[in-house]
């Protein structure tokens, strides 16, 4: 899974991001014609190496796996990141945020909350790009004082 970054979803002229998520379906639904719901889980994420697109549009790419990120224990003063992210987790349900959860491990909260807030998709990217989790951690922090002082 990648990222759009310009041009539309079908067509001519596609940008991707150069990193992205390989990821398992764990549910789907077709509930009307050319319209599909995936429910994904990431699995490990990857750098585009070179990509290309063949005559039927198929994009096809050159990848390296990406080493996962170090995890650590979540640092007490982002202990409030875990309380949003439980309180975000209760009111999607366990559909939508299966267990299992994680709320001491620094990485995995950062990477969830940049999962779920509300960003432009550039700087969400930026986020999950991040390979330290205790600065995506600060940058969430940051991005939530920035968005309580507007």
């Amino acid at each position: 899974m990648v990222t759009l970054t310009g041009g539309q979803e079908v067509g001519a002229n596609q940008r991707f991001a150069q990193v992205g998520t390989y990821v398992t379906v764990a549910s789907f639904d077709a509930p009307a014609p050319n319209v599909f719901l995936l429910a994904v889980r990431g699995v490990q994420r990857f750098a585009i190496l070179a990509n290309e697109t063949d005559a039927s549009g198929l994009h096809m790419a050159r990848i390296r796996w990406l080493p996962n990120e170090a995890d650590v224990g979540l640092p007490k003063e982002h202990e409030a990141l875990a309380v949003l992210l439980r309180r975000l987790a209760e009111q999607l349900g366990e559909e939508r945020f299966p267990a299992p959860h994680h709320f001491d491990s620094g990485s995995w909260v950062g990477s969830r909350l940049a999962e779920l807030m509300q960003m432009p998709p550039a700087i969400k990217q930026a986020m999950l790009e991040i390979n330290d989790p205790v600065v995506r951690l600060q940058a969430l922090r940051q991005l939530l004082a920035r968005a309580k002082a507007t």
